[in-house]
């Protein structure tokens, strides 16, 4: 007896990637401010952030919802650091500055 298998392939959807300029201006500054102590610690939380914002173009849904932020509101997480976007139909946009975790309370305020 034969048996067929049938595959069916998904259509991949890659968004576009978009960092509003104070997003990516506090990415700068965290870069900065911590690579005046250590240089190798600042390449490494750069390098995180921006691979953790890279896996939004396969995954734009892979951060929690906050719509007690802003309706519509995700955040990315790359600990101790998160930074809110949007989805649009073709984009995961980068809307604000990092802001370390701590800072934000459940309001969507920083602390």
């Amino acid at each position: 007896m034969r048996a067929t298998v049938s595959l069916h392939c998904a259509t991949i959807v890659t968004f576009r990637i978009s960092w509003s300029r104070l997003a990516r201006d506090a990415l700068l500054d965290i870069y900065l401010i911590i690579g005046l102590h250590s240089p190798v610690a600042a390449e490494c939380i750069y390098d995180r952030v921006e691979h953790r914002a890279e896996k939004l173009r396969e995954h734009p849904r892979m951060g929690p919802r906050r719509p007690d932020i802003r309706p519509g509101a995700h955040v990315l997480v790359e600990p101790p650091y998160i930074v809110r976007y949007e989805i649009t139909p073709d984009t995961a946009a980068l809307s604000n500055g990092l802001v370390r975790r701590r800072w934000l309370s459940p309001n969507g305020r920083r602390r």
